[in-house]
């Protein structure tokens, strides 16, 4: 394709005639076999219906001349934290051409239109796209770590008095959860407040039940948390498939006395007794805590996550 064709890509709102058309530019920026593929297809339609996001307003196309998708760029809105988080892609034959920057500029007015302050997206680290996000006025704020632990030898810790007891959560408890990991996370970097709705779509998205949920009481209220992933995640090349810890979250005042590490040697062993052999998570690298824990449990890191951070009026798109 012509340099000209290239600069001449419109960019334009999503309509649903789009979908397959974005899917398919979705798996070919996600990569891997089969398996992943279909799960990427997955997960990428149901992002179309996550809550608060509009695909008519918040996924923008890049069309070339001949009518072929060569890119999108979408923006998910927390007006609780006055946050945008966006992603952009572009095919790679039409790399090079400004497509990604139009994109992303389209993009942050959208965020300043919602009134959101910040804008942050997420890329693996040392990746050629940082170089993109630097020229467009985003700086590296926040590392992030994927770790991953054999789980062969994982037991299940005794539970005592300072500990126990373990319970489930019952269908329809979304609202309980909510309140559960808004009260563990409040304050953390990057968290924003869920809702039951946004509750009940991630439980979608990390293809697990309320039931799956592991809850920790202390003299019957409610302390902390384990939520399991059963979303197929990318398999290592031992072929051992994973399953992920989304979310541990304690109540400040329960945190200390063992608490966080018997709740999680009890998600591990009922990974394990489900047949799973490796357990991933992902843990801020300033998290000092959390990191102890988890590498006194055979986590070690595989990889990490930079977060990028730019104002939404600051920088030259």
């Amino acid at each position: 394709m012509s340099d000209m064709m290239n600069s001449r890509c419109k960019i334009r709102p999503f309509d649903s005639c789009d979908t397959d058309g974005f899917i398919r530019l979705a798996l070919l920026s996600a990569g891997g076999g089969p398996e992943e593929e279909k799960e990427a297809e997955r997960r990428n339609l149901l992002s179309l219906e996550r809550p608060g996001f509009k695909p008519a307003r918040d996924l923008l196309l890049a069309e070339d001349p001949g009518g072929r998708l060569a890119g999108y760029g979408r923006c998910f809105k927390e007006a609780a934290i006055s946050r945008q988080l966006v992603e952009v892609f572009v095919s790679p034959r039409h790399r090079r051409r400004g497509i990604g920057s139009r994109l992303m500029e389209r993009l942050l007015a959208l965020g300043r239109k919602a009134g959101a302050v910040i804008c942050h997206t997420r890329l693996i680290e040392g990746s050629r796209e940082a170089d993109f996000c630097l020229r467009l006025g985003f700086r590296p704020v926040r590392r992030y770590l994927e770790m991953s632990c054999d789980l062969a030898g994982v037991a299940r810790g005794a539970n005592d008095e300072n500990v126990g007891p373990f319970d489930r959560f019952s269908a329809g408890e979304e609202n309980r959860l909510a309140k559960l990991q808004n009260g563990s996370f409040r304050g953390s970097w990057g968290f924003c407040p869920n809702s039951s709705e946004d509750i009940h779509f991630f439980l979608r998205a990390t293809r697990c039940s309320l039931e799956d949920v592991i809850l920790l009481k202390q003299e019957e209220r409610d302390a902390g948390y384990l939520w399991p992933s059963f979303a197929h995640e990318k398999i290592p090349s031992d072929g051992t498939r994973p399953a992920r810890i989304h979310m541990l979250g304690l109540l400040p005042v329960y945190r200390g006395r063992g608490r966080s590490r018997n709740l999680l040697r009890c998600g591990l062993a009922d990974l394990r007794n489900r047949g799973y052999l490796r357990a991933v998570l992902t843990v801020d690298a300033e998290n000092t805590p959390a990191l102890a824990l988890y590498s006194s449990l055979g986590f070690k890191t595989e990889f990490g996550w930079i977060w990028y951070e730019r104002g939404i009026d600051s920088g030259s798109p």
